[in-house]
């Protein structure tokens, strides 16, 4: 249920993100936008609603008490069951998944980096040595670092998390001036710096758990994006145009030869990217005269994203009896046709059962009920002083969504009007709120029984 809300958390966050993406992009700079893209990932990983629920004790509450679910007729009840019994296996499809494309991803990773191992060559040549001493050198890098050949990947890329393999196709070892050679290093280089690799391994690894959810994967390729974005705005901040067409043409010409997405891509990082939208959107920053954004700008983009995470958090959080309504195993349902819920302190004196002290500890606040439109169903309201009034309903304004529950101690009776001419009562303990109407039952403190209905 945990994981239900922080997907309701980060459906609301990406939505608006997304609508905005391009805008605050030309408003602050890739690597605060890298940023917002984490806090989107965590937005659906992690359940910041948690914050919420331990102040107001509600996993203490849920856990000690039932959620009653009253439905207009028969039909209805029956198919609230179907879909909560749907629920339940949805967890247990959810958590299949989970473990299976965990460990597929995890041992597609692994086997590719052996493939990466048996079948690359060290590139010895001498004008490359220089390159790369001059590179490691710009980019002040002292990781380990394995410059190697391979004859099957056909995209200059980054792999590893502890030792780092910078991949050069092959095919295009001798057919690379001086300057592509640095752009291509100083460009990978920059990954490795800055972890990138690692980060890509664990979004794919994140990805496992909302392997069903495509926003999750739109996520995971806009933060790819703006990780090339801003590798190529570091590695040619300092260009001038004409070496900027050079690094565009290089990227080019680096697609051409590498035309097929490959599903090994997903483990590496690739100046190349993965689609044209992106080589082209690219290439446009790269050629624009963007400036980055302002310490000014860049903290209250930062604040407005995380102000926007607080509120979809509590949006999550305002739906928990809702979303606890269709996953959780303590769930009532109740028949409005055959049910009599009364809420008071006081019940007729031949139905006060002897095992349980009928007592209450508050006395019922003033509030209004929502009357169902059924001639079967009568409400009676009981009082502290022994006296009761028949409630014909009255015109109410919407429950608050989202309040913390002022709950008073209060006995629910279900009264069941039986077929042949017999009715049930059953009577709970029970707990009301004030403020929305809601009512929690908990243990049955009796069952009375008439061979003829009297109610």
């Amino acid at each position: 249920m945990l994981a239900v809300m922080a997907f309701i958390c980060g459906f609301l966050f990406s939505i608006v993100y997304f609508l905005l993406t391009r805008f605050v992009y030309q408003t602050t700079s890739s690597k605060l936008m890298i940023m917002i893209n984490i806090i989107a990932v965590c937005s659906f990983l992690i359940p910041f609603c948690m914050m919420l629920f331990i102040p107001e004790e509600t996993e203490v509450f849920f856990g000690e008490y039932n959620i009653n679910v009253m439905l207009s007729n028969e039909w209805q009840c029956l198919l609230f069951e179907k879909l909560h019994d749907f629920m339940n296996y949805i967890n247990i499809i959810w958590l299949f998944g989970v473990i299976f494309f965990l460990f597929f991803n995890i041992y597609e990773y692994i086997t590719f980096i052996q493939k990466v191992k048996k079948k690359s060559f060290h590139i010895q040549d001498d004008m490359w040595e220089i390159i790369i001493k001059r590179v490691t050198k710009k980019w002040n890098c002292n990781k380990k670092v394995h410059i190697v050949g391979n004859p099957e990947i056909f995209e200059p890329c980054v792999v590893g998390i502890r030792e780092h393999y910078v991949i050069i196709p092959a095919k295009l070892i001798d057919r690379l001036t001086v300057e592509e050679i640095e752009l291509i290093l100083s460009h990978e280089f920059f990954h490795i710096k800055h972890n990138d690799a690692l980060l890509n391994f664990l979004m794919v690894v994140l990805t496992s758990f909302h392997w069903f959810n495509p926003i999750f994967y739109f996520i995971r390729q806009n933060l790819y994006e703006y990780i090339e974005i801003n590798c190529d705005e570091e590695v040619t901040h300092n260009f001038d145009e004409e070496k900027k067409i050079l690094y565009c043409k290089l990227i080019v010409k680096i697609i051409e030869e590498s035309k097929e997405y490959k599903k090994w891509k997903s483990y590496v990082v690739c100046i190349g990217g993965s689609n044209k939208k992106e080589y082209f959107r690219r290439i446009e920053c790269i050629m624009s005269k963007k400036r980055k954004g302002s310490i000014v700008k860049n903290v209250a983009v930062l604040t407005v994203a995380c102000a926007w995470l607080f509120e979809s958090t509590t949006i999550a959080k305002n739906m928990d009896t809702t979303v606890r309504q269709l996953f959780s195993n303590r769930v009532h349902i109740t028949n409005a046709e055959t049910t009599e819920i009364i809420l008071g302190l006081e019940i007729p004196e031949e139905e006060v059962p002897e095992v349980r002290d009928a007592s209450y500890i508050e006395p019922i606040p003033e509030n209004q009920l929502i009357v169902e439109n059924n001639p079967d169903v009568s409400y009676k309201l009981f009082f502290e002083d022994g006296t009761s009034i028949p409630y014909y309903g009255a015109e109410i304004e919407e429950s608050r969504a989202g309040h913390t529950h002022t709950l008073k101690n209060t006995t629910t009776t279900e009264h069941t009007k039986l077929k042949d001419g017999s009715c049930e009562t059953k009577y709970y303990e029970a707990r009301y709120c004030v403020d929305c109407g809601k009512v929690f039952t908990g243990d049955v403190i009796n069952v009375v029984t008439y061979t003829k209905c009297i109610h």
